[in-house]
């Protein structure tokens, strides 16, 4: 027989963590402790069992330790979840107990989908100054993001149809198709997102929707599939099987296997780019296995653009997830706002006026900030901007590397000694104490490529770091429970496990630990895309040599040293103007992009590739080199380019210039057109000089093309597009034999 779990004793052991300063009475506390440990002892009760799991074990302890910081209070909402989760376990007892396997799984099921989303299906807010960690629904601040649409490789297609196939890869590139979409279309899906684009939001919220059941939208597609979302910083070895995917989900193997078996599993691997590089191969390993036994079952991964290639997974179709636009970046920050003032107001009508102010305000200041527009196109960066507005008000700053400064700031804010109701050891730390406490290890973790630790070595960084800044190296352990349930830099992502808020943020802090001195072993790395993103923000820390850094770069050999070199032109804050062209020298050897791999590149460098891309325009290029130039071009926001490619697209020497290609500039101009005065008055002028130039064949050829391919543009930006074009055509050619 199971001897009932000893909740009393788990009290005993946090009873230390009662608030050191609380105006309660030790009569009301005392009631309230009684009456704290009963709700517990009867929320055990109503499960029909006295087993009690080691996961369970944990979750109640972690639960005490929260609710004894309450001072016991009657209204602790997570003792209330607590109580409906047990209750609801009941009839997952009772049919174990029947020994009906369908009764069974049927139970476990419907256990496991609340349990997915409990865990997925809410979101913590991040920055706005509360005692405690703030989380909302996820459906409730989610803004829906969009995927490119997979199409094949140039080389796929009749070189005949090259040309045509360059226009409509051209008007894909701003195809912006719902997530939905391409997961009923594909079971094996790879989506590839750049840092802080919302790869993992985005898993947590279509396993919630398919917890929930309501994932796919058509009737004839199945509502019941059952999610694993697997987290690879979570791995500890390569193998993804029955077990691997019970013991990293919670669920119970029995279930895995029987969701497997039926094709009524779909699983989530999240983060790919985060395994270390012995053990990716072994997943891709893993999945190519489990496809083999399993065809049918649905994988969605993700991962950085340079964490996974398409040939190391044939069976997987890939698609990027594409940056924010402008729209869904307001729609996002009235979202961000509304939330942040429900957290903090009890009357929903001001929470609702104040958050429309803050939006509205925020929203005026991006209208006016050319170059913040161009920084704020991720989940991630949207955040920042949203919590740094709430943090600094009018001051938002324009570089990115600031921009991650001044978020650090409010976050490491949360842990100031106002925040806390009783004096805290963190709380005595100023604010440069803080950030060298955590950047270092920052850096330690992305040494070891880890980006979650267990709270062992937490401890272990806090006792040899605090004595350099003048606290007593016993004092971690009480500095380590002060900041465990507090919003944060570092907080515990699950049970026993510390990460920062997101992997950019450990990123920078491991930028702040490298100068001039130890930039060879930063460039060392550069063939290593887990330290890319550290190299890159280096050049724009506060004292940062980055003449020295990028010259450093550029005595390596290869594109990556190059690129990394042309990214560190965004961050850096001073560049000496003999890099500067020696990038530019380098950069060229790139250009014209020969491949899709080349152009990508060229677009994450942005507007520091234009001016080459825009110079190559002007010699002679063949097909591929043409259509990934203006491939490229047509999604760099640089506005010089919208002239050049006007002059391009009205040139009358066809034989230079493919009328094909005149073709997809203007679709280029069109998109342009829907945010910029300028592209659109070079769109009015371009259409009225080809009426003149074209032959009626081309013209209708080209009237004919946006007609096929705008029946497949299911976003507003690309019906809006297409509208600009046409709304360009003089009144005269519309009716005229043109």
């Amino acid at each position: 027989m199971v001897e009932p779990f000893d909740v009393e004793s788990v009290f005993q052991e946090f009873d230390g963590n009662l608030p050191a300063v609380d105006a309660i009475p030790e009569a009301v506390l005392t009631n309230r402790r009684r009456r704290a440990i009963g709700r517990l002892q009867d929320a055990l009760k109503s499960r029909g069992t006295d087993a009690v799991s080691p996961e369970m074990e944990r979750e109640i302890r972690q639960l005490v330790r929260k609710w004894t910081r309450q001072s016991y209070a009657d209204g602790f909402k997570e003792i209330e979840a607590f109580e409906i989760r047990c209750a609801l376990e009941l009839d997952r007892v009772m049919a174990q107990a029947s020994g009906d396997l369908a009764a069974v799984l049927k139970a476990l099921a419907a256990d496991y989908r609340r349990r997915v989303i409990e865990e997925y299906g809410r979101i913590e807010l991040r920055g706005i100054q509360t005692t405690e960690r703030v989380y909302f629904e996820l459906d409730q601040v989610f803004v829906p993001l969009f995927l490119a649409t997979p199409t094949p490789h140039l080389d796929e297609k009749p070189q005949t149809h090259q040309q045509e196939h360059a226009f409509e890869m051209i008007v894909h590139r701003f195809a912006r198709v719902p997530v939905y979409d391409i997961l009923s279309q594909h079971r094996h899906l790879l989506i590839v997102g750049a840092p802080g684009s919302g790869k993992t939001t985005l898993v947590a919220y279509l396993a919630t929707q398919a917890a929930k059941g309501k994932l796919f939208r058509e009737e004839t597609e199945r509502q019941d599939v059952l999610p694993f979302v697997l987290t690879v910083r979570t791995f500890t070895d390569g193998q993804i099987t029955i077990e691997t995917i019970a013991q990293l989900t919670g669920c119970d193997a029995q279930l895995v296997q029987h969701a497997l078996e039926t094709d009524w599993a779909m699983l989530f691997v999240d983060g790919i780019d985060e395994a270390p590089g012995h053990m990716a191969g072994q997943i891709f390993q893993s999945l190519k296995q489990l496809h083999n036994v399993y065809p049918n079952v649905s994988v969605v991964m993700t991962s950085r653009p340079s964490g996974v290639r398409t040939q190391e997974l044939p069976n997987f179709t890939s698609t990027d997830l594409l940056a924010m636009t402008r729209d869904e970046v307001n729609h996002f920050i009235d979202k961000w706002c509304s939330a942040a003032e429900r957290s903090l107001s009890s009357s929903e009508q001001v929470a609702l006026r104040k958050g429309a102010e803050a939006a509205n305000d925020l929203k005026q200041r991006l209208d006016h900030s050319r170059s913040i527009q161009r920084l704020v196109e991720t989940p991630l960066l949207a955040t920042i901007l949203c919590v740094v507005h709430r943090f600094l008000g009018h001051r938002i700053p324009e570089h990115r590397v600031t921009l991650y400064e001044k978020c650090t700031d409010a976050l490491l804010y949360e842990w100031d000694r106002s925040k806390f109701r009783h004096v805290a050891l963190v709380g005595e730390l100023d604010s440069l104490a803080k950030r060298k406490l955590l950047s270092v290890l920052a850096c330690e973790m992305h040494e070891q490529k880890q980006s979650e630790v267990p709270e062992s070595e937490v401890l272990l960084h806090f006792e040899r770091t605090l004595p350099d800044l003048g606290h007593e190296g016993h004092n971690a352990k009480q500095m380590l429970e002060e900041i465990r349930d507090r919003s944060g830099l570092l907080f515990e992502r699950r049970p026993g496990f510390f990460a920062f808020s997101h992997l950019v943020f450990q990123e920078y802090l491991t930028a702040l630990t490298f100068t001039a001195p130890s930039y060879k072993t930063l460039t060392d790395r550069y063939t290593d895309p887990w330290w890319h993103e550290v190299i890159v923000l280096a050049a724009g820390t506060p004292g940062a040599d980055a003449g020295h850094l990028v010259n450093a770069l550029l005595r390596k050999r290869g594109p990556a040293a190059t690129f990394l070199a042309a990214q560190c032109l965004e961050t850096a804050v001073q560049m000496p103007l003999n890099m500067r062209e020696k990038i530019t020298r380098r950069l060229a050897k790139f250009v014209p992009p020969k491949t899709e791999s080349d152009a990508e590149n060229l677009i994450e460098l942005g507007v520091v590739a234009a001016p080459a891309l825009i110079k190559a325009l002007s010699k002679r290029l063949n097909e591929e080199e043409m259509r990934y130039t203006l491939d490229a071009l047509a999604v760099i926001d640089y506005e010089p380019t919208i002239g050049a490619l006007a002059r391009y697209a009205t040139d009358s020497n066809d034989n230079y210039f493919p009328i094909d290609w005149k073709y997809s500039v203007l679709v280029v101009l069109g998109f342009k057109a829907q945010s910029s005065e300028l592209a659109k008055a070079n769109l009015i002028t371009s259409m009225d000089k080809v009426i003149k130039i074209w032959s009626k064949d081309d013209f209708d050829e080209f009237i004919d093309r946006l007609k096929k391919h705008g029946t497949t543009l299911t976003s507003k930006a690309g019906r809006e597009a297409f509208k600009e074009i046409l709304n360009a055509i003089p009144a005269e050619a519309k009716t005229d034999s043109h």
